[in-house]
């Protein structure tokens, strides 16, 4: 798990370059809550604290990622809450959970607080190009609408991390480099 999390720096360091301090601020929330949700569930069901296997950091970790970098803060803690106790620990804990417990977070939230989960930040890269706006549509928003790209909807913008969307799925270049170290 502990390489997992390293695979997924290079993504949260795109999403903080691209949206600024807050979607690490969603991360840490995640991260904090999901270890504290786990450990207060082993500590109510007199199991052995899991926390060390990393699981709860990494599906914290998640769980920011799938969540726009403008919802509330308080949003990475509720998921969490889901993920962790509902998703997660009420199965078994690691391994033994039918659902990834950062994407049920995700439906969960998705059901409950459209708004928040669908409102996308304008990224840093765009701010010239898109004034008097602090949120828009994501590239799938304008094909599912049968529209043509905007031109700044280019392929290097999208491959690198200059696009609106949840805090870890902007660039896949980071996301590939994670997946090669985790390869290697």
């Amino acid at each position: 798990m502990l390489d997992v999390l390293i695979a997924l720096v290079p993504a949260l360091a795109v999403a903080v370059y691209t949206f600024g301090a807050r979607a690490l601020i969603h991360v840490v929330i995640a991260m904090v809550a999901s270890l504290v949700f786990e450990t207060i569930y082993n500590k109510i069901v007199h199991h052995p604290n899991t926390v060390g296997d990393l699981s709860c950091l990494v599906t914290g970790v998640l769980i920011a990622f799938n969540i726009p970098v403008a919802a509330p803060l308080w949003l990475s803690a509720f998921g969490a809450l889901f993920g962790i106790i509902v998703v997660k620990m009420l199965f078994g804990g690691i391994g033994k959970n039918f659902l990834n417990p950062a994407l049920a977070a995700r439906a969960f939230l998705a059901a409950g607080y459209a708004v928040h989960m669908t409102s996308w930040a304008v990224p840093t890269t765009l701010r010239d190009v898109v004034v008097d706006a602090s949120t828009m549509a994501t590239p799938l928003s304008y094909l599912h609408n049968g529209q043509a790209l905007p031109e700044y909807f280019n392929f290097t913008n999208m491959f690198l991390g200059g696009i609106p969307g949840s805090i870890g799925e902007i660039s896949a270049l980071a996301l590939l480099i994670g997946g090669i170290y985790l390869l290697a």
